[in-house]
């Protein structure tokens, strides 16, 4: 917020953009305690309650921010990035595996389910319009994402800002595409799920196919 009222010469812009950058991030967070609370509880079978892996989240981020600020934030994006992406890649790789290999989850889809291949998904959901409202939230809410200028501004060098940028082009893309494929994949072992039961796909989707 400091940034852009310096930029474009407003104190007015700066307190606008505070506030709604407090406001959405609210709900932002929120969310990502709500998946890992759920997450947790799916993948413990429920001996871990949602309430409890929330809460154990929001205590361990607590702590180490507390603890090591913005560096350790900056230490720990490196290793949960690297962590997250080994393991939903092998998490692709043995359920793959496990329903027959991909090429025949490919076939067996395509005979079950073909409408998951079209861009209008599953009961016409996802029109024209539906499309054209994500590519414009994408185009107006990047410039409202905290977590991303604070890493950003983190940077010592112009250098590693470049880098930084660069990198955030490729990464999430890769992130994306792996558990959107498992969720597909889930349409053979799991049909039929719906609201809350479908976001626990991936969980049940490991405990069903990966070794113990």
């Amino acid at each position: 917020s400091e940034m852009l009222g310096d930029v474009m010469g407003s104190q007015t812009l700066t307190r606008l953009t505070a506030i709604l950058m407090i406001v959405f991030m609210v709900p932002f967070v929120g969310i990502q305690i709500i998946g890992a609370g759920l997450i947790v509880s799916g993948l413990t079978q429920g001996a871990i309650p949602y309430f409890w892996g929330s809460t154990l989240l929001i205590g361990f981020i607590l702590i180490y921010i507390w603890r090591s600020g913005m560096y350790s934030v900056a230490r720990l994006d490196v290793a949960n990035g690297l962590i997250l992406m080994t393991l939903i890649i092998l998490a692709f790789v043995f359920v793959s595996r496990s329903l027959g290999g991909l090429p025949d989850v490919h076939k067996q889809l395509m005979a079950s389910n073909p409408e998951l291949f079209t861009p209008q998904g599953v009961d016409n959901k996802y029109s024209p319009s539906l499309w054209l409202s994500f590519m414009v939230l994408w185009l107006t809410c990047l410039p409202m994402f905290p977590q991303i200028f604070l890493r950003f501004l983190m940077a010592k060098k112009e250098k590693d800002f470049r880098y930084t940028s660069f990198l955030y082009t490729i990464v999430p893309p890769l992130l994306f595409i792996f558990p959107v494929a498992l969720g597909i994949m889930g349409h053979l072992s799991f049909p039929g799920l719906e609201g809350k039961a479908a976001d626990q796909i991936i969980p049940r989707l490991l405990t069903t196919h990966l070794p113990g």
